[in-house]
């Protein structure tokens, strides 16, 4: 695979992510304040983790190295975009399982609202 090639996919997967991230916002943005009221134990951690982000690539740092040292600045850009790729799964997982957390909170609140109604 040609390093543009390998920097537009990795660039591209973000776009899914910054679309979840910014759901997940949205969802923590309107989560209702009353709940967090009536129950703080269930609700005070509901919203409260941070996200990791995924690392882009940038394609004219790749090009200006392999430029500028040839050969094994190629080699670098792979060496780094391996990296980054791997990272990338990490934070991936990272976000799975936070997203997995946060959802059985909101169930574990949603059960105990229903068991008072």
């Amino acid at each position: 695979m040609k390093q543009a090639q390998r920097d537009q996919l990795i660039n591209a997967a973000q776009g899914p992510a910054d679309q979840a991230y910014m759901l997940a916002d949205r969802a923590w943005a309107t989560f209702p304040s009353e709940a967090r009221a009536r129950y703080p134990t269930l609700a005070a951690q509901i919203g409260k983790a941070p996200m990791p982000r995924l690392r882009g690539a940038n394609f004219g740092n790749t090009l200006m190295a392999g430029f500028a040292f040839g050969n094994i600045g190629d080699a670098i850009n792979n060496a780094h975009a391996s990296g980054k790729i791997e990272q990338n799964m990490q934070v991936i997982e990272q976000a799975r399982s936070i997203i997995t957390t946060q959802t059985a909170l909101v169930m574990a609140l949603r059960d105990a609202i229903a068991n008072n109604v």
